[in-house]
């Protein structure tokens, strides 16, 4: 499950580890597209903060492993 608190004008975002991922990837939404804001993020890494600047954006995760990569998590907005 993806959550985030606000500081400021940095969202940070936290996730539960998945046991036996290679990593995670973090998209960003604005408007009609996601895009990859980390194609592969540590393995156990569960938390990431970005400052998208204005406007109301969507965050969603996933895993990432060897035999594929688990469905995206819940979609959370930066407002």
């Amino acid at each position: 499950m993806l959550s985030r608190t606000i500081a400021g004008s940095t969202v940070n975002l936290s996730w539960t580890n998945v046991t036996n991922e290679t990593g995670y990837e973090v998209q960003r939404k604005k408007g009609g597209s996601w895009i990859t804001l980390l194609p592969i993020k540590g393995r156990d890494v569960t938390t990431h903060s970005d400052s998208p600047g204005n406007g109301n954006y969507g965050y969603r995760v996933r895993a990432l492993g060897p035999e594929g990569n688990s469905s995206w998590s819940n979609t959370v907005n930066s407002k």
